[in-house]
């Protein structure tokens, strides 16, 4: 069974330069609809009113971290099945390997490319289903 068309993204992020980008790449020229954070504080209520398909979670962040988030969703009936994919700068595969196993449907490594990010997140999206 294949998931529906992936359209809506709730993206958490505390650098507001890479919000900026992640809204460019996924809002312009994936032409999602998205809604950005900038905390883990912001985007739990976030979640709910905007009820995503998809939650893009940096993983290094300050006070609540994106596995610090990712576990906030799974612990609430009402986000727990919503598919996450993490964004890190860390280059580091046992690390990689480690936020995989976490109940997500990919990792993205940063930077980012923004002419090609809708399409990686569009594949991930489609072999997850």
């Amino acid at each position: 069974m294949s998931r529906d068309p992936l359209r809506r993204i709730l993206y958490v992020d505390d650098d507001e330069s890479m919000r900026a980008i992640i809204e460019a790449a996924l809002g312009v020229v994936g032409r999602f609809s998205l809604r950005g954070c900038a905390s883990g504080a912001e985007a739990i209520p976030a979640v709910s009113e905007y009820s995503p398909q998809l939650v893009l979670l940096d993983v290094l962040m300050p006070t609540m971290t994106g596995p610090e988030i990712l576990e906030r969703l799974r612990a609430a009936p009402a986000t727990r099945s919503i598919p996450v994919m993490f964004m890190t700068g860390v280059d580091d595969t046992a690390e990689i390997e480690r936020l995989l196993g976490l109940d997500v449907i990919g990792v993205i490594r940063k930077p980012v490319n923004p002419s090609t990010l809708a399409a990686e997140i569009e594949d991930i999206w489609s072999r997850t289903g």
